[in-house]
């Protein structure tokens, strides 16, 4: 497989969001963005931050800058998954509870779910673990 040549793109930095700007990141060592290569925190694979989805990120989804890549796409695309499962399940225990105490499978998901978020780079949500272990094991 041929290597891509690397990229580079110029910074335009009145286009970072306002957090960016006010750090001390906006007087950039560079001005161009410059594909990164990395390696994926989950699967070991390599992986490259290209210049193109560096300005993708800062200046149009308006990213903070030092914000950096851990995961693969394969990987960030699960993460974003999980995190969308429990975001539900957080809603749903707003709005629910009392339905969602009953229900032993959604429980053991919810903690499989909050289970497996550490390994894509999330940090371990213990107390909601917690309770969700002890509710598991009161409805048993």
């Amino acid at each position: 497989m041929a290597q891509s040549k690397s990229q580079s793109i110029p910074i335009t930095v009145a286009n970072w969001s306002g957090a960016s700007q006010r750090s001390a990141g906006y007087c950039p060592p560079s001005f161009e963005y410059k594909d990164r290569h990395y390696q994926c925190y989950r699967c070991r694979r390599p992986s490259v931050f290209s210049a193109t989805a560096q300005r993708e990120a800062f200046e149009v989804r308006k990213v903070y800058i030092w914000q950096q890549r851990i995961l693969c796409e394969e990987c960030f695309v699960i993460r974003r998954k999980l995190e969308h499962e429990v975001k539900e399940f957080n809603r749903r225990w707003c709005t629910e509870q009392s339905l969602l105490k009953k229900d032993l499978e959604a429980l053991k998901h919810w903690s499989y779910l909050l289970e497996e978020l550490p390994y894509y780079g999330i940090r371990r949500n213990t107390a909601q673990l917690t309770m969700l272990k002890r509710l598991i094991t009161d409805s048993v």
